[in-house]
């Protein structure tokens, strides 16, 4: 009887790894699907044909990469209802082929400055169904776009605590923006940008502006720059539109990679990340070229996604890929540091730099992470 109970404590505590892996793979799916279906309802052809070739090379390196193993003489049969395990007749090993690894990256990668505070978004009303990006109000509150989702926008206090939705708009928000003085919310959803009074009342909505003049559907990255232009990053079609924060156009200009996430530093240069593909660019004001971040030497996959810029102009980047982190690089895009591993499927990410606290969508289990500068 001893040796069973033994058997069963040692299959029980590695059932968590299996979980992780699969909920991993689940995550890297769906993101797949969520770009094949924007691609399939507004892409170019160009789009479609360029996402096809991406998703077919990262579906197919997914199907290919090692799994979580049982090794042969391994058979677990019933399991009851309340998951405790009987009729094991062999145990064998269960492990997570990374995991060794994974730790080691973290111990030497990152230089350990942040550390996590708490995690919020799983619970009853503040529960998120798919995170994506990420804002602060005046008064120091996060904002989150909840993507496929009836409630496009919730807000929390920065210590994670949930204090409303906006009015119910029954669509998807990709990200968000906030107005520094009235501290009105925009968000990039249902083709378009929908703004809301900082108690989260419906105002309006408008369309983002393509450089030849049109109107279009919009779908994409948000921010407010230090001039309160409110910048739209238009996947589809590959360009930024600039409004007022009433939604009047001021103008547009095409890039050369897709918009997912953007950020402002304080001269002004505009920073695109392409989030899943590609390098992230810097651009002047105007959209021309000045920099190219690519992978740092540590990272084996660089899939970068949020970013954001600190006061003394550090811009960081989360990278989805492996390892999964936030990374910091100059303004030039000098590679400076890793500052934590401890985040997994990165999507959207914001500093709270009075609290010295940094804000990171962990994709991967739908929560918000909230990191404290030690």
């Amino acid at each position: 009887m001893k040796q069973h109970d033994a058997e069963v404590t040692a299959i029980s505590g590695k059932i968590e790894s299996i979980k992780e892996n699969l909920q991993s793979q689940k995550v890297r799916f769906q993101t797949a699907i969520q770009v094949a279906n924007q691609a399939i309802r507004s892409g170019s052809d160009t789009d479609i044909a360029s996402v096809y070739k991406q998703l077919n090379e990262s579906l197919t390196e997914l199907c290919d990469e090692e799994r979580l193993h049982v090794t042969e003489d391994v058979r677990l049969s019933q399991f009851k209802s309340n998951s405790k395990m009987m009729n094991i007749t062999k145990i064998g090993d269960l492990m997570p082929c990374e995991a060794s690894s994974v730790k080691d990256k973290v111990d030497k990668v990152s230089d350990g400055s942040w550390e996590l505070a708490c995690t919020f978004g799983d619970e009853g009303d503040a529960k998120l169904s798919n995170p994506c990006g990420i804002s602060t109000t005046p008064g120091g509150d996060l904002v989150v776009a909840n993507y496929l989702s009836n409630v496009p926008v919730k807000v929390y206090d920065c210590n994670g605590k949930y204090k409303f939705s906006v009015d119910k708009q029954s669509c998807d928000a990709w990200d968000v923006a906030v107005s520094r003085t009235e501290g009105k919310i925009y968000a990039t959803c249902d083709k378009h940008v929908r703004v809301f009074q900082a108690d989260g009342r419906y105002v309006s909505q408008f369309a983002a502006v393509s450089p030849s003049g049109v109107a279009s559907d919009t779908e994409g990255a948000l921010l407010i720059d230090n001039k309160d232009q409110l910048l739209v990053g238009e996947w589809q079609n590959k360009y930024i539109s600039i409004h007022d924060l009433n939604g009047t156009h001021i103008r547009s200009f095409h890039v050369t990679i897709t918009p997912m996430f953007i950020t402002t530093t304080s001269q002004g240069n505009i920073v695109v990340s392409p989030f899943y593909y590609g390098d992230v660019h810097v651009l002047d004001s105007n959209g021309n070229l000045q920099h190219t971040i690519r992978a740092p030497p540590c990272v084996s996959e660089w899939r970068p996604a949020g970013v954001c810029c600190s006061i003394n102009d550090e811009i960081c980047i989360g990278n989805y890929g492996k390892p999964s982190g936030i990374y910091c690089f100059s303004s030039t895009g000098k590679y400076l540091r890793c500052i934590t591993l401890d985040v997994s499927s990165v999507h959207g990410i914001t500093l709270l730099e009075k609290d010295n606290k940094m804000a990171v969508i962990n994709n991967y289990d739908h929560r918000v992470r909230l990191f404290r500068k030690k």
